[in-house]
């Protein structure tokens, strides 16, 4: 038939009706057995994320500590360049 030998035909048929069965099995199975792998990389995804926050809220926290205790060092700073000798009150006035 048009110069195609019947070997070659046959291979072709073959060849559709395999993929077309493994086409039709993998619509007939269920999302989870199609990507097994899909759910398990959505919940260490979900964990991933949850360590994110807990560690971003832990930065936020070092952060307001750290800005307080630059507070206390410029109050101390200040504190010291003031000069060694404390104001003195000068002497009671006389009655």
């Amino acid at each position: 038939m048009f110069g195609i030998p019947d070997w070659a035909i046959g291979v072709s048929v073959l060849i559709v009706a395999f993929f077309g069965g493994v086409g039709a099995l993998l619509r007939l199975m269920p999302p989870e057995m199609r990507q097994p792998g899909k759910k398990r990389l959505a919940e260490q995804d979900r964990a991933l994320v949850e360590e994110l926050q807990q560690r971003l809220g832990e930065l936020d926290e070092l952060r307001s500590r750290l800005s307080e205790v630059e507070e206390r060092q410029d109050f101390n700073e200040r504190l010291m360049t003031r000069g060694a000798e404390p104001e003195r009150l000068g002497p009671p006035p006389a009655r």
